[in-house]
């Protein structure tokens, strides 16, 4: 129920700038790595873990580019906030340094990086 109430808000918000199917699936997935057992531990006295690293990696490694970059970006952010560089003072996405990186799906995403493991836990 929340992450339906949590897609529809994001797409509802995203479709803005025309991309709703952006934002649903940010939506979607930005609360998926607490399904994963670390987290669940975590809810009982476990130790701390990146449970947003968990939807950012499906969207990199699974999502076409730039799309996959751009979700994986997003959902990495939604605790710790986004990578600076993003946007141009006057608003327009950046062309070049971090929004490239993100675009082309292949750089350092917040903490997610190509190739990286498990989110710790």
């Amino acid at each position: 129920m929340h992450l339906r109430e949590v897609a529809e808000e994001a797409g509802r918000l995203a479709g803005r700038l025309g991309l709703e199917a952006v934002g649903q699936i940010a939506g979607l997935l930005y609360d998926l790595g607490k399904y994963l057992d670390a987290f669940q531990r975590r809810l009982h006295g476990g130790p701390r873990m990146d449970h947003a690293a968990a939807g950012a990696r499906w969207a990199r490694d699974r999502l076409p580019a730039p799309w996959g970059g751009l979700i994986a970006h997003v959902v990495a952010g939604h605790h710790t906030g986004l990578r600076d560089g993003l946007l141009q003072p006057d608003g327009r996405l950046a062309q070049a340094g971090a929004a490239a990186d993100i675009a082309a799906n292949g750089g350092y995403v917040c903490s997610v990086r190509r190739g990286a493991g498990p989110a710790p836990g």
